[in-house]
This record gives C-alpha cells, structure tokens and sequence, in this order.
C-alpha cells in the first residue's frame, strides 16, 4: 500500500482505465469534431447539409486529420480522468 492507500492492482487498474479513456476519445473524438463544425454552419444550415456530407466537405478540404484535431489535450484529460475513477 502506497502514501495514498492504493495497492499496486489499484494502479494498474488505475492505467488500464487511463487507457480505456484515451482509446474511447480517440473514437469518439472524430464524431465530435464533426458536431462542432455543424454548429459552426449554423442551426438552419446544419439541418439542411447531411451529417455525411459535411464530413465529405471537411475531408476534402482539410484531410484526414482535420477530424483529430485537439486530439492531444482530450487524450491528457481523459487519461488522468479516467484513470482516478477508474483507481479510485
């Protein structure tokens, strides 16, 4: 048991759960990325542009990693997010 009363299993489960987060960030955060800019066109705009074809839009003009952009700061945060719920 360390200073802060975690075993070593509470830290490997503490690790696994860090990954856990950055894995599903790493799906999620695409999905996202598209949300926002739907909003960037607007409510009225956004309704009437599909979901599939803004992304086609997004792709062709910025390529493939204008979907990750921001990746890093979201991975951090959900690593050491989910990594104390998960430990704790």
């Amino acid at each position: 048991t360390s200073s802060f009363g975690l075993t070593l299993m509470g830290w490997i489960v503490g690790l696994l759960g860090g990954l856990a987060g950055v894995s599903a960030s790493v799906v999620t955060h695409p999905l996202d990325s598209l949300k926002v800019r739907m909003y960037l066109y607007g409510e009225g705009e956004a309704n009437k542009i599909a979901r599939l074809s803004i992304a086609k839009q997004i792709y062709q003009a910025e390529g493939s990693r204008a979907f990750f952009h921001g990746m890093t700061a979201t991975a951090m945060r959900q690593s050491i997010f989910s990594g104390v719920r998960f430990a704790a």
